[in-house]
């Protein structure tokens, strides 16, 4: 949150600023995270700011459930980790399932990572086929159209 005073802070002549701030814990909220949902199908930045690489099966399940609420053509997911644990191959299963969420939601994906793992510029165009493989979420088949 004190990111978000900084931006407007710095920006408040010269562009306008509408935050929501919600936690982790908020996306597992039953009551309200479709209301975060909500909030999402219209944003133009969503942040994630992560203590560490790891994000929850149930946080991805709630992005999953974001996307076909999604109204906005254009965006940006961020997501930065102050903490890195474990080995840079862990930050990458991360780098990557992100990476997939933002094409889902239609946005361009901003990785903003510490220093020491900030060496993942030279990954390959192709995750890795392990993690593509703990990527992979049934959610059913995409369908467009008024009968659904």
């Amino acid at each position: 949150m004190a990111a978000c005073g900084r931006l407007l802070a710095l920006f408040e002549n010269e562009v306008a600023f509408a935050f929501s701030f919600y936690g982790l814990a908020d996306l597992n909220n039953r009551a309200l995270a479709p209301w975060v949902a909500q909030a999402v199908a219209g944003a133009d930045i969503l942040v994630f700011s992560l203590r560490d690489n790891v994000l929850s099966p149930g946080v991805m399940k709630w992005l999953e459930s974001c996307v076909p609420l999604r109204v906005k053509a254009e965006g940006a997911l961020a997501v930065t980790v102050a903490n890195p644990t474990g080995s840079v191959r862990a930050v990458e299963a991360l780098w990557w399932q992100m990476q997939r969420m933002a094409d889902r939601l239609g946005m361009d994906f901003l990785p903003l990572l510490p220093p020491q793992v900030n060496n993942l510029s030279e990954l390959p165009a192709q995750p890795f086929p392990e993690l593509l493989a703990q990527d992979e979420i049934d959610v059913g088949h995409d369908h467009w159209g008024l009968n659904e």
